[in-house]
């Protein structure tokens, strides 16, 4: 007990220094004013480097942002609002950034079969990615670093019942077309672990809230079947409330 008390205490005080340090980046990213914090709300996530866990910093003003003791780089780079895989594909996948994160990619391979089978793989998703549909959703990343290890904040995704329901069936067809991407995008890049609770709809939209397991290498080299593959990153299915889909009128 004495030891969780300490934990506690530890991740309260390394979240309230590490606002201080970046001050200036969160208000310049998120808009919120650093000297007026209501509540730090301690989640019940996995634990981190002693106990240290997911954290909402509430303000005065009704806004919010998310805390994540751990390196939040590989989230960025898939759906961050800058510069990200996804915020590429809504690009059209034409800029020189695109061909120079493909190319890293495939050179990332282990063996000249799996280059040439991802290569492959990435052409044909890329051509799919291209046709006209629904943009990619992408949030807010700010990633640091201090002597203790990565850490980072992320922008607040809100969720409500109202998110999830859908009145038209544009609506639901939209939903379901970016899901399919979305699982396109998790079978290329080897991402699983994307259960119930790392999905989250947002004003209609689904998003990929926690990217910590990306590039696995079995799904990379193709071990994995497709299918399950995609069963294992829960893009087919959802069981909670914050990614099950209610239709309302349609």
């Amino acid at each position: 007990l004495a030891r969780m008390i300490g934990n506690f205490n530890f991740n309260l005080q390394r979240i309230r220094e590490r606002c201080v340090s970046n001050r200036q980046e969160l208000t310049g990213l998120f808009g919120v004013n650093m000297d007026l914090i209501r509540t730090i709300k301690i989640q019940d996530s996995d634990p981190h480097n002693k106990g240290q866990r997911v954290a909402i910093i509430e303000f005065q003003d009704g806004t919010h942002i998310v805390y994540k003791p751990r390196d939040i780089r590989i989230d960025a780079h898939v759906v961050g609002a800058r510069q990200s895989i996804s915020e590429l594909v809504n690009q059209g996948m034409q800029t020189s950034r695109h061909q120079e994160l493909v190319k890293s990619f495939i050179d990332s391979c282990s063996s000249t079969v799996d280059r040439d089978k991802h290569t492959e793989l990435v052409k044909a998703w890329e051509t799919r990615a291209a046709a006209v549909g629904p943009k990619l959703s992408t949030y807010k990343f700010l990633a640091c670093e201090d002597e203790i290890g990565p850490y980072g904040f992320v922008e607040y995704l809100a969720y409500s019942a109202e998110d999830s329901t859908f009145d038209t069936a544009q609506e639901a067809r939209t939903y379901y077309r970016q899901m399919g991407r979305l699982a396109g995008i998790a079978r290329i890049f080897g991402i699983t672990d994307l259960h119930q609770e790392n999905i989250l709809v947002h004003r209609k939209f689904p998003h990929l809230i926690d990217l910590e397991f990306t590039y696995d290498y079995q799904t990379l080299i193709g071990t994995k079947a497709t299918y399950f593959t995609l069963i294992s990153s829960a893009c087919l299915y959802g069981h909670s409330a914050q990614n099950v889909v209610y239709f309302g009128n349609i």
